[in-house]
């Protein structure tokens, strides 16, 4: 009896939830600034992927670290 009453609160719940989301204008504006925090992200990942890369230099003289013996 308890478990179809969570169900039924889940439920009014979820109705509720949804119309007060798909009612505001808050949607959008969150929309966007989330748009708008993904791209700062990703802009500073290519800016530091494009730092280390400028930066990387091959290793003239490789050693080996270790050898597998099998």
């Amino acid at each position: 009896m308890i478990a179809y009453l969570l169900v039924l609160i889940g439920i009014l719940a979820l109705i509720l939830g949804s119309l007060l989301c798909l009612r505001g204008k808050w949607l959008l504006a969150w929309l966007r600034g989330t748009l708008g925090l993904v791209l700062v992200g990703g802009a500073l990942l290519l800016v530091f992927c494009g730092r280390d890369l400028r930066y990387y230099q091959v290793l003239v003289s490789e050693q080996p670290v270790a050898r597998l013996l099998i």
